[in-house]
């Protein structure tokens, strides 16, 4: 099954570019990329990949709604730039994955089952393998596979980016099923092992999350990266790691 990959970005961001590229490129050449962005700059992408371009005007959601006009696909997974993939992306993974979101009419499957939402002393859902997968009461917006229909139905809403994973956009997601997938081997690290989507978050709020990641500042600087321009994240979202 093909699940397309929507990579939503702004060239305010574009130095986290020289990692987000290379780094998708090399995990995950088996997937269509859409990238979808106001301007590229001087940056260019992989020939294989689809690039979009926006208006800055235009509300954020509105700027990625036409892209999902464009395939057949059922499921698709969105992102945005500073989520930095650091393994190889599994084919036959996500194929397991959307039987079983057909198999309990998921439409949202989050790449770590979020440890604040879950009580992990119930049973899962469904196992497979080393995958455990949890319902989840709320979403996070990424990164995810998203069925299409819901995130066309989400898109179709004129939504700025803050709005993405607070109660405005919930009165949509909250009247479907939603889980999250974990490694059953390694509970205790719940995105860098994602059985989905292994990342690490390279932002919060602006800030770096060098002190959730401990090899992050090594990694961007590999790609070129000046990390002594923003400042380190250290706030209540330190937990998720």
């Amino acid at each position: 099954m093909s699940i397309p990959i929507l990579v939503y970005t702004h060239s305010e961001y574009s130095f986290l570019w020289k990692a987000t590229i290379p780094l998708l490129q090399r995990y995950a050449s088996g997937f269509t990329i859409y990238w979808i962005t106001d301007s590229m700059g001087e940056y260019t992408l992989p020939s294989d990949w689809i690039l979009r371009t926006y208006e800055p005007s235009t509300a954020w959601s509105f700027r990625i709604l036409p892209v999902l006009d464009e395939f057949q696909d059922k499921y698709v997974i969105y992102l945005q730039e500073d989520w930095l993939l650091i393994d190889y992306l599994s084919p036959e993974r996500f194929y397991i994955m959307t039987q079983i979101m057909d198999l309990t009419d998921c439409k949202f499957l989050m790449s770590y089952a979020c440890p604040t939402w879950m009580n992990f002393t119930e049973r899962p859902v469904a196992n497979y393998k080393n995958m455990a997968f949890y319902r989840q009461p709320r979403h996070y917006f990424q990164p995810a596979i998203w069925k299409k229909t819901l995130l066309q139905e989400v898109f179709a809403t004129p939504f700025g980016i803050a709005d993405c994973e607070t109660d405005r956009c919930n009165i949509i997601t909250s009247k479907i099923f939603c889980m999250g997938v974990r490694d059953s081997d390694y509970p205790k690290y719940y995105t860098t092992t994602s059985p989905l989507f292994p990342h690490m978050h390279a932002m919060v709020t602006g800030k770096w999350t060098f002190k959730k990641y401990p090899t992050l500042k090594v990694l961007l600087e590999s790609f070129g990266i000046d990390t002594t321009t923003r400042g380190i994240d250290t706030t209540w979202t330190l937990e998720f790691q």
